[in-house]
């Protein structure tokens, strides 16, 4: 996977966790106004820390080499800056994903065009964790790449929770037995006693299985269409 950080770039703002203070210190007070530059660096450093407390953060070159790493990424890997930083993002590989996930991502980040995804990683002690991942290239004046950053947040809870479901869901399912007669218009089932009721009341008689309600793809773009993006 590819990383994100600024090159040679030191931070530029520094936040003490041991402070009672709330927010980010870009500089001592001025008792002038600022200068345009002197207050766009300011803003920059506020953005960089906020996205330094929120996101796990890290920079490559154009090769995959790692060339910054943050704090939160340092976390999650188990790996200190010093292993991750002229390193690839190979140390990181779980063997989830094939190649071609890979090299499609590849393929569109070096064709200038962002990249979002979600991506199994594994840490050092060998656990496994997944990222929501947006890799974005930055561009020399002539369209080129020069350098990407990778921004990440940590979905691992949401990725177990949606396996469990799965899984208990398989495991209810597996437990019905004989051929289940289903409307193919409303797709109410036959009960035992001859009466058609809803699938989801059919399912909840006989587990102990929750309902949440959603609109999958196909349904919000046939009723919902304004909707969408």
């Amino acid at each position: 996977m590819l990383g994100v950080a600024q090159r040679g770039h030191p931070d530029l703002v520094t936040h003490s966790h041991n402070s009672s203070k709330t927010g980010f210190n870009a500089g001592p007070m001025q008792n002038s106004p600022p200068s345009a530059e002197s207050d766009t660096a300011r803003k920059l450093a506020q953005f960089k820390a906020a996205l330094d407390e929120h996101a796990i953060v890290a920079t490559t070159d154009t090769r995959g080499t790692i060339t910054y790493v943050n704090d939160k990424f340092c976390e999650i890997s188990q790996y200190s800056r010093d292993e991750l930083i002229g390193n690839t993002h190979r140390v990181i590989n779980s063997g989830t994903h094939s190649e071609e996930f890979f090299g499609t991502m590849w393929g569109t980040i070096s064709s200038g065009e962002v990249w979002k995804g979600e991506v199994c990683n594994r840490a050092k002690d060998g656990s496994l964790y997944w990222v929501e991942t947006t890799i974005v290239p930055f561009m020399t004046r002539s369209g080129v790449p020069y350098e990407y950053i990778a921004i990440r947040t940590d979905i691992t809870v949401r990725k177990q929770q949606q396996e469990e479901i799965v899984r208990l869901l398989e495991h209810k399912v597996k437990a019905l037995e004989g051929i289940l007669p289903i409307c193919g218009f409303c797709k109410s089932i036959r009960n035992d006693d001859g009466s058609w009721v809803q699938l989801e009341k059919y399912i909840s008689q006989r587990s102990e299985a929750n309902f949440s309600h959603s609109v999958c793809p196909k349904c919000m773009h046939e009723h919902y269409p304004d909707l969408e993006d």
